[in-house]
């Protein structure tokens, strides 16, 4: 079964805005994190930090779903008006 990222002319599609991932501009960004002194891999290192950011942010959208609301947004309370007899 095909990688749900890959399309069939072999270009990558963003599996979250369903955008295509440019490869060339991606390359660039790459290279010129490499320029700067910017590790890719280890601790601190880019590729960890993406990582970490992908997780996070998936892990946000299903507690939202499981949730009914985004995380760490205030929640409607039901209050039941107290009835004087």
């Amino acid at each position: 079964m095909a990688d749900a990222t890959e399309l069939l002319d072999g270009e990558m599609i963003d599996p979250v805005t369903g955008e295509i991932i440019d490869r060339k501009e991606l390359a660039e960004r790459l290279a010129q994190a490499k320029e700067q002194g910017v590790s890719l891999v280890g601790p601190g290192g880019l590729l960890n930090q993406l990582t970490k950011n992908v997780l996070e942010t998936a892990l946000d959208a299903e507690l939202a779903e499981r949730l009914g609301h985004d995380h760490g947004a205030p929640r409607s309370r039901r209050t039941c008006a107290m009835e004087s007899v």
